[in-house]
């Protein structure tokens, strides 16, 4: 009779760097949207930031409280409040009423997921998914990019105009895992 010892190994952590389809797009934001990023961090992956409350008064001059991230010590900018906010704040449809007419918006939810798919897997997209997974303390990053798909969205005025630019914060939970922190369009062409 033979003995079978198993080892056991932990497997690699995948890649945020990939190529990400509308699907991919879609359950990064489905994770995120209306939750708050320091309840899933510390279940996922530690607890290495603090949560301030600030205020700041938005476009049409409401103070509003927001929850940013800052870790004691680190100058790096920090760009993310704690709560994902995609499709409330910038999807025709989802938004939710106070922001109606003070916030660009997204045509619709499959325009959002194709452009953000288009931008995370530009040259600048992948480079900073990359700069994640070459440095694990990077949390965070913004970025901003040209879309040259058909996508269109308004200022939240409600005339429809092409996206030419849009910004997204990504964040990562754990070593692997996506978390689509907000997508908006941020440049329209006239």
């Amino acid at each position: 009779m033979q003995t079978v010892i198993f080892h056991h190994e932990k497997e690699a952590a995948v890649p945020l760097k990939k190529t990400y389809t509308k699907v991919d797009v879609q359950a990064a934001l489905d994770l995120a949207e209306g939750h708050k990023f320091s309840s899933f961090q510390s279940v996922w992956g530690g607890n290495d930031s603090h949560y301030v409350r600030k205020e700041h008064r938005d476009k049409s001059g409401t103070l509003r409280k927001v929850t940013e991230n800052h870790v004691p010590g680190d100058e790096r900018e920090r760009i993310s409040s704690d709560e994902a906010h995609t499709k409330r704040n910038h999807v025709k449809g989802f938004q939710e009423p106070q922001y109606v007419g003070n916030k660009s918006r997204y045509a619709d939810l499959l325009t959002c997921l194709e452009a953000t798919a288009e931008v995370l897997n530009s040259p600048k997209g992948q480079a900073a998914l990359q700069e994640m997974d070459d440095d694990s303390t990077i949390r965070e990053k913004k970025i901003n990019g040209d879309v040259v798909g058909a996508w269109y969205g308004d200022k939240g005025d409600g005339i429809a105009k092409k996206i030419k630019h849009i910004s997204l914060i990504i964040m990562r939970l754990g070593e692997d895992t996506l978390w689509l922190h907000t997508s908006y369009p941020k440049e329209f062409i006239t």
